[in-house]
């Protein structure tokens, strides 16, 4: 319950106006539910705090990117600085949902489904999201790190992993991938197969199938685009590879998945 103090000569009009912005976004990330109790406020408060401009498209699109990267993940400080963005730019709720379900289509490209899960219930408050983000961090990293390497290598290491699969249509070779994550090819070979669990060049096979799959099951763009989606030179070729590893050729399992 809020009690609202210097409403003064104020309409009514004006007062459930300014009410109503404070409680659809600023009232999300100052309630606390485990403080529940009279809320004593002040209208004036209450009306500077609504004139902060809501999130625009450049600003979403940089939190999307920051929350894709599974950097937060590694590194404690780029943890508290996704928070303290977020915790400043305030965006709504249905915002904060859409966010996450955009940056975890990255992370399921690199991490599977099943490390982490979704929020049980529906997270009512800023206060909810914290702890829910916190324990996320935790399942992620449970899958990410790897007690015989350092934290710099590691974020290398899935550096390189979210690359690959950033676009796959391209050539993606280890020389060029070791170059952008400044390691040697030798090392990032050794590390890659050590942390991923599986060889650099197995993990860009798998990764253009499993993309594949998905390309074929959630649209209905033409096997020809999906080969080159893919990084397949043509379709008969992408056809052939796409059988070996799955047992079925693309139209087949298009077919399947509907």
């Amino acid at each position: 319950m809020i009690l609202l103090e210097g409403i003064g000569h104020e309409s009514s009009k004006q007062v459930m106006s300014t009410l109503q912005e404070y409680r659809d976004r600023f009232m999300f990330y100052e309630w606390d539910p485990g403080h529940a109790g009279l809320w004593k406020r002040n209208l004036e408060q209450l009306k500077e705090a609504v004139k902060q401009l809501p999130v625009s498209h450049d600003e979403e699109q940089q939190l999307k990117e920051a929350w894709s990267s599974l950097q937060w993940v590694i590194h404690d400080q780029q943890f508290a600085e996704n928070m303290a963005v977020l915790e400043k730019m305030k965006p709504m709720p249905q915002q904060l949902d859409a966010l996450f379900v955009m940056a975890s289509t990255r992370w399921e490209r690199v991490v599977p489904a099943q490390t982490w899960k979704a929020p049980q219930d529906e997270l009512l408050s800023w206060q909810d999201w914290k702890i829910w983000l916190g324990r996320l961090r935790q399942e992620l990293a449970s899958y990410l790190f790897k007690p015989s390497y350092s934290r710099e290598v590691i974020s290398c290491v899935w550096k390189a992993a979210q690359s690959i699969n950033q676009d796959l249509s391209r050539e993606i070779t280890l020389r060029e991938i070791a170059k952008e994550v400044n390691l040697s090819q030798s090392y990032l070979s050794q590390c890659f197969r050590d942390i991923v669990g599986v060889s650099f060049n197995d993990y860009v096979r798998q990764a253009r199938i499993d993309w594949a799959k998905k390309l074929l099951a959630d649209t209905d763009k033409p096997i020809y685009w999906i080969a080159m989606q893919t990084g397949y030179p043509n379709e008969k070729y992408f056809s052939r590879v796409f059988k070996d590893k799955t047992g079925m050729l693309p139209s087949a399992f298009r077919n399947a998945m509907k």
